[in-house]
């Protein structure tokens, strides 16, 4: 438990980062304690690119106008890698503007990486071509994970804030 409590929290004081310089993540046994403050956490899902861009400032809002506190999203794979080897991250799936939006509506984000993403998705969110190329090894897929998180992680690489400091993969 106080694994998943200690990366909860990291998760935190991550998205928190892009609204506070140096957010102090505490906790007991009542609550989370950001920057002094008990915080009682309600998270929404949204799956960003699966939602026109043009409407993710309306859904966030209503969201938050909702309740919810925190916004949780997947990176799907195979949405930001269509074709192998080439990421984009542009339109529907521009990671950087829907961070952005979050942080114009005062809601920290917890990106879901995978590189597996249930979300009712077919294959579980893994490209096409590396499901066909890749059967039996487990070395090379994780190779292709590795692609993967260095995109997402040039992509938010600002976002990142852990104990006051850029976070290190």
């Amino acid at each position: 438990m106080k694994k998943v409590i200690c990366l909860f929290s990291l998760f935190m004081a991550a998205s928190l980062s892009v609204f506070s310089q140096n957010p102090e993540v505490r906790w007991d046994k009542q609550s989370l304690i950001i920057s002094g403050r008990r915080v009682m956490p309600v998270m929404g899902e949204i799956h960003y690119s699966r939602i026109p861009a043009a409407e993710w400032k309306g859904e966030v809002r209503k969201m938050k106008d909702g309740g919810v506190t925190i916004i949780a999203t997947y990176v799907f794979w195979n949405h930001v890698e269509e074709q192998e080897g080439i990421f984009n991250w542009s339109g529907q799936r521009d990671l950087r503007r829907f961070l952005e939006i979050c942080k114009e509506e005062g809601l920290p984000v917890i990106l879901r990486v995978g590189p597996f993403c249930h979300g009712k998705y077919v294959m579980a969110a893994y490209p096409t071509g590396l499901l066909r190329k890749v059967v039996r090894c487990v070395q090379r897929i994780l190779c292709f994970c590795r692609l993967l998180t260095v995109s997402i992680d040039r992509s938010t690489h600002r976002y990142k804030v852990c104990n006051g400091k850029t976070a290190v993969h």
